[in-house]
């Protein structure tokens, strides 16, 4: 199976090599609107050691850093949001370098000042809360923060996480949920629903043109979105 699609289907137009793997192409977007200079997704990244690199027959011909400067002429440091529909290896991969992050202005905490801060939680437990406090701390002019997630409300990390991030963040910012609304299936069924859902919970969470949070960001936005079930 790939997804609900059966092998003796997809292997006519993608077989298998001898290891049972297929060829998959990694594509990052990179958006500039003027104000901002935005990556969506990052990517497999340069963590993967040689057996690694072997297993997951990984191939590219440059890294990204170096298409990205070609392409945009912009490094790494210049992007100002880095944003993942989700936090697969081949998606967020490269949010992070062993040494230090690859984005430096794209890794934050929260919005403010017409800034909006990525910040990756690879670990629910033990449960980082005096590293996001310190992350927290670096931004003293922020209002609200945002746990955004792909899977419905009452799956993922939500649950988890409220709690907790709620007895660290800052008294005088929000903490607001931006995902889909609570169902008993994880998938909508529907690819179409599914690019909407996704691009609509990308946008609920960035700041619209001006330097306020888009009223699309308000607590009921999870409300709004499509039920996965839809």
């Amino acid at each position: 199976m790939f997804g609900v699609v059966p092998r003796v289907l997809w292997e006519r137009v993608c077989a298998p090599d001898e290891l049972n793997r297929v060829r998959l192409n990694m594509n990052c977007v990179f958006i500039d609107t003027g104000k901002e200079k935005i990556l969506l997704e990052t990517g497999i990244g340069e963590k993967w050691n040689e057996k690694e690199t072997a297993m997951y027959g990984i191939f590219r011909e440059k890294p990204l850093a170096e298409t990205l400067f070609e392409r945009t002429g912009c490094t790494p440091s210049d992007i100002t949001i880095v944003v993942n529909t989700h936090l697969h290896f081949d998606h967020a991969g490269g949010n992070t370098i062993s040494s230090s992050p690859p984005y430096e202005g794209g890794v934050a905490a929260a919005s403010a000042d017409g800034v909006v801060g990525v910040v990756r939680l690879e670990q629910f437990y033990p449960f980082p809360g005096e590293k996001l406090k310190q992350i927290f701390a670096s931004y003293p002019n922020a209002t609200q923060i945002f746990w955004t997630q792909e899977e419905p409300q009452n799956m993922g990390g939500w649950t988890f996480v409220e709690p907790r991030l709620r007895s660290i963040k800052p008294e005088n910012v929000s903490l607001r949920y931006v995902g889909r609304s609570a169902s008993a299936s994880p998938a909508t069924g529907s690819y179409a629903i599914h690019e909407l859902e996704q691009k609509q919970i990308v946008d609920e969470s960035l700041l619209g043109e001006t330097d306020e949070i888009s009223p699309a960001s308000e607590p009921e936005v999870s409300e709004r979105i499509a039920p996965a079930g839809a």
